[in-house]
């Protein structure tokens, strides 16, 4: 059972910084990332019975228990709103029944429906990333959190659910979340007590009733707030409690799995021109280029294409069938004679074993080397790093030799561990992650993936090795060396392996001089720009906050004058109620469904001549934007060593190709009004002798239009450094 509107939101905000705009201008991301999610579900899991639940659009019982419900949310996004539509569309041409209840949640839905399904034969999943659903886990009914960026499925089954709150059943979350209370949601739970509090709190007591039972071993300020806001507590647990007796009229057998409707599915994926989602579904495209096992989605397709492309999830062969060789590399004499047959190699695939994804914050615990097809070698490093750095001196020399290809998947990453210990990677480059963006940019490049795709091979997952990804993941530093090595070399042999193939798929999309010439090269660029980082003047960055937070305190006083009556600046509820009720500034003033006036940033946009308290709530919400996401946040991720800012730029992650900025994301960084340039001032090149340059385009888009047209008027001019307009392009302006 899929929580649509969780999943639509996940999906629309994964691709916020990229969003997927089609030639007509329509935000895809939300459609996209849900039915991809949906689609992962079906081919890997393969249900025998789907259903999706859907928000009623309107207030439910909850909204008449406590009018505030969900009261401080903001509209949903215009995107989102025209994203659903198509989503209906494609779940009825694909036959899945979506349910939506008149007065009643997704969850009380998914919550009544696991009620019937328990106790006979099924094993139910809530395909939902809302931590509420953890209260209606039993031994056949689980959790299941998609995947995201960075992160696998995550299964959550009672023990782990017991584990991550605390408690002793599953149905104790709800004593949980109604002293932690949810600002998602408005419910305001006990003051003064979070998620670490109620969890300790529930795992002595047990419940609510057992808490006030034993009130008098509280004391302080905790005492007193929960007896003062008891009533308050009370009204939360009504309001996280999820009701399983909604009146339903369906039966389980009701969504038993049925076939598409492929013509009318191929439709609506034409119009949102998800083509590459088309051919994975239905095998088009076969021959130009390999697809991931999607043929058996829905029964049989025509023709010999789809039919290759039917992989089902049992025919995937293992590291336990696979007849392959993976030495272990743990002594001098064994790591020389690995330098003397690297030496020797015109190419070589490595891999670097690490305890974790921060390359500022993790160590090497080894490297796996491959250069021929089911043959890998794994050196093991030492915990202490002047032992490790010393082993891997052995092969400085050999990866920093210029004549020899080095392949990887994600090799940035790999490079970046290296200078940690002392060793500059030093190209030519094959990134197989890299190579895939470029012929397959709308779809995964994880190194599984790739695998399944091209070598119908299903490798063996970190998590076997160190568990689910959290707070009690373990380290690969403590998985024994036998696992890591056949881990570690199944990694190393298989991006070997994909190199031939996406060589081939480089030479039949005519891009192999691209990435050699350009996406390569860009590669050796960004693992010095990562490694060097840039320079931060966190007391510049303070001075801007005092400046922002004086300008703040400011804004909110006039905001507070032009109301005529006090009110949280903060609240979009109270904003609304001011805008709408009090100043009367729209008389069609649009509302959520939860009843309170819509006050986004587009709103708002468009009101902002009616009266001048409405520029003075955007800038509010602006400086507020400012001072948390940067003059806050910025200094703390300073890296202590190099007292820089080292973010991570990434090649293989935007559909169009531009590269994108993470951890953090430095793109962001305002430059148009006067307060994003103070917060730019903190960004400071290293001395005197260097300098920022900026670089861009001159007048790129007549220059393509003259490439690509031949058209002599338009070619002559646009050889210069600046492209004439007059006399010759005035007519290509109009």
């Amino acid at each position: 059972m899929l929580d649509a509107y969780a999943l639509i939101f996940r999906a629309y905000y994964a691709f916020i910084r990229a969003p997927r705009i089609n030639s007509k201008g329509l935000n895809t991301s939300a459609a996209y990332g849900f039915v991809n999610t949906l689609l992962d579900i079906i081919n890997n899991q393969k249900p025998s019975h789907l259903a999706v639940v859907i928000d009623f659009a309107g207030p439910t019982f909850r909204n008449e228990m406590y009018a505030e419900y969900k009261a401080n949310r903001e509209a949903t996004p215009e995107d989102i709103k025209k994203a659903v539509p198509y989503i209906r569309q494609i779940l009825e041409a694909l036959n899945i029944p979506l349910l939506e209840v008149s007065g009643f949640e997704a969850d009380d839905v998914i919550g009544t429906l696991a009620k019937m399904a328990t106790g006979k034969g099924y094993e139910t999943y809530m395909v939902t990333p809302d931590k509420d659903f953890a209260q209606l886990v039993s031994e056949d009914v689980k959790m299941y959190k998609p995947k995201s960026r960075g992160n696998e499925v995550e299964i959550l089954g009672p023990e782990e659910v017991r584990a991550k709150y605390q408690v002793p059943e599953p149905i104790n979350v709800i004593d949980v979340l109604a002293l932690w209370g949810d600002t998602a949601d408005n419910i305001l739970g006990c003051p003064g007590i979070g998620e670490k509090r109620s969890k300790d709190i529930i795992q002595k007591y047990g419940t609510i009733d057992q808490v006030y039972e034993h009130i008098e071993e509280f004391s302080g300020k905790q005492k007193e707030n929960l007896l003062n806001y008891r009533e308050q507590v009370e009204l939360a647990r009504k309001l996280v409690t999820i009701e399983t007796a909604v009146p339903l009229e369906v039966s389980i057998e009701d969504f038993a799995r049925q076939e598409a409707n492929l013509e009318k599915l191929r439709s609506i994926l034409d119009e949102l021109e998800f083509r590459s989602m088309w051919e994975r579904i239905s095998g088009d495209g076969q021959a130009k280029r390999p697809q991931p096992a999607q043929g058996s989605l829905f029964g049989d397709a025509e023709g010999p294409a789809a039919e290759s492309q039917d992989l089902p999830q049992e025919t995937l062969h293992t590291i336990d069938e696979v007849k392959h060789d993976y030495y272990l590399v743990d002594n001098d004499m064994a790591v020389d004679s690995l330098a003397v047959e690297l030496s020797m190699q015109a190419s070589f695939c490595f891999d670097t074993e690490t305890t974790g994804l921060d390359v500022r914050d993790s160590e090497l615990v080894g490297i796996a080397f491959s250069w021929k097809a089911h043959e890998a070698y794994y050196m093991p490093l030492s915990a202490d790093k002047d032992k490790a750095v010393e082993r891997l001196a052995k092969l400085k020399s050999i990866f920093e030799d210029a004549q020899i290809l080095k392949i990887g998947q994600n090799l940035k990453f790999d490079a970046l561990m290296l200078r940690q210990y002392g060793t500059q990677l030093q190209g030519p480059f094959f990134d197989t992650m890299v190579a895939h963006h470029l012929v397959q940019p709308g779809l995964r490049h994880n190194m599984d993936y790739l695998s399944e795709v091209y070598l119908k091979y299903r490798p063996v997952s970190i998590e076997a090795l160190i568990g689910a990804k959290g707070k009690k993941q373990g380290s690969m530093r403590d998985v024994p060396l036998e696992k890591v090595k056949e881990y570690a070399g199944e990694d190393a042999d298989i991006t070997f392996q994909l190199k031939a193939h996406l060589e081939k798929e480089l030479k039949s999309e005519k891009l192999t001089s691209f990435f050699t010439e350009v996406e390569m090269p860009l590669l050796e660029v960004l693992i010095e720009v990562e490694s060097t980082g840039v320079r931060i003047d966190v007391e510049e960055l303070k001075r801007s906050g005092q400046s922002l937070e004086k300008r703040l305190e400011k804004l909110e006083a006039e905001i507070i004058e032009m109301a005529g009556k006090t009110f949280n600046v903060n609240s979009p509820r109270q904003v609304g109620e001011i805008l709408f009720d009090e100043l009367k500034i729209d008389a069609k003033a649009g509302k959520t469904k939860s009843g309170q006036y819509t006050t986004n940033e587009e709103t708002l946009q468009k009101l902002k001549d009616k009266h001048p308290i409405v520029p003075r709530i955007l800038e509010q919400r602006g400086l507020k934007k400012l001072l948390s996401t940067y003059v806050d946040a910025l200094p703390k991720l300073v890296d202590k060593n190099t007292s820089r800012l080292h973010t991570s730029y990434n090649q293989a992650q935007v559909v169009t190709g531009r590269l994108s900025s993470s951890n953090p994301n430095l793109q962001n960084i305002p430059i148009r009004d006067d307060e994003g340039k103070e917060i730019r001032k903190a960004f400071t090149s290293t001395d005197a002798q260097h300098v920022f340059l900026s670089a861009d385009y001159s007048q790129v888009e007549l220059r393509l239009m003259a490439h690509l047209s031949e058209d002599e008027d338009m070619v002559l001019p646009s050889t210069g450094e600046k492209i004439s307009i007059p006399p010759r392009l005035p007519r290509f302006l109009k």
